[in-house]
């Protein structure tokens, strides 16, 4: 035979109870587990209403501010004397003959130019500069900075 090694013995195991190994025999709580769940559903409605009172609140506060809190009388002045010089005629200069018409009509002007091909533009031609050396004819060199005011013809 052979010897016993120390992981042969085992200690004595007691003996337990039929109370010690079965599960547990009382019944659950009925009324504490269904009093719990409804605490934490009505809880639970109380923090959304909380919460969607308080950003009606905060909404309404905000549209005041943007859209419904009256305007002052100095802005409404600036913005009506605005209005008038985009949308009315005025005689600016009668010597040099200069007029303001309004911006609609200034529009339907443009467009009625550019449809009949008459449409100007205020600019000086300048020839284009090579990439070795200034162009002949190019316009006059800044003399500060050296830097030609010369711009290519688009």
């Amino acid at each position: 035979m052979r010897d016993k090694e120390p992981f042969d013995e085992q200690p004595p195991v007691p003996e337990l109870t039929q109370a010690e190994t079965g599960y547990d025999r009382q019944d659950p709580k009925i009324p504490l587990i269904l009093g719990l769940t409804v605490a934490t559903v009505v809880g639970l409605v109380a923090v959304i209403l909380g919460v969607q009172a308080y950003f009606d609140r905060v909404r309404d506060e905000q549209v005041y501010q943007e859209e419904l809190k009256p305007v002052p009388e100095d802005l409404r002045t600036l913005r009506s004397s605005e209005d008038a010089a985009l949308t009315t005629y005025k005689v600016l200069d009668a010597k040099a003959g200069v007029v303001r018409i309004p911006v609609s009509r200034a529009m339907e002007l443009i467009a009625k130019e550019a449809a009949e091909g008459k449409l100007q533009y205020a600019q000086k031609e300048y020839p284009v500069k090579p990439a070795n050396g200034p162009a002949v004819g190019t316009a006059a060199q800044d003399t500060k900075g050296g830097n030609s005011t010369a711009t290519p013809k688009s």
